[in-house]
Formats: C-alpha cells, structure tokens, sequence
C-alpha cells in the first residue's frame, strides 16, 4: 500500500457537475469532492490514476489502484 489514496479515474471529460479535469487544477467536481473527503478521513491525499474505461477495474487487480472513483 501507498501513503496516497490512489483511485483510478477516467482518462476523458465528464459532465462538470462530476468532474473537470484541467492540467493546472487537476480535478473538480463532485467525484473529486468525495474523494477528498475519503482521503481526509484515512489521513490519505488522493492521487488521480487516470485509465481507459476498460482499464478502470484492471488497473485495481494490477495493483496500479487502490480502487475505482
């Protein structure tokens, strides 16, 4: 396990009320909202694995994930 909270997200623009992506802020939106919030209660800063819809689940059984947001 890492110190961060890793949780694979997708690799493309969702609706901004779940997410927007932006190189400068990273994500914002109600998804990243809630991942904040898990990660401040297990003392966990997320870090964002951004995969292919169809890598979402493999990247957790790789271990390239701690889970899927």
């Amino acid at each position: 396990m890492t110190d961060s909270l890793r949780l694979a997200c997708l690799d493309a623009e969702a609706p901004p009320l779940f997410s927007l992506w932006t190189p400068e802020n990273g994500r914002r939106g109600y998804e990243p909202g809630v991942a904040e919030a898990l990660g401040a209660e297990l003392g966990r800063p997320v870090e964002w694995v951004r995969v292919p819809w169809v890598d979402m689940i493999p990247a957790v059984q790789r271990g390239d994930a701690d889970a899927v947001l």
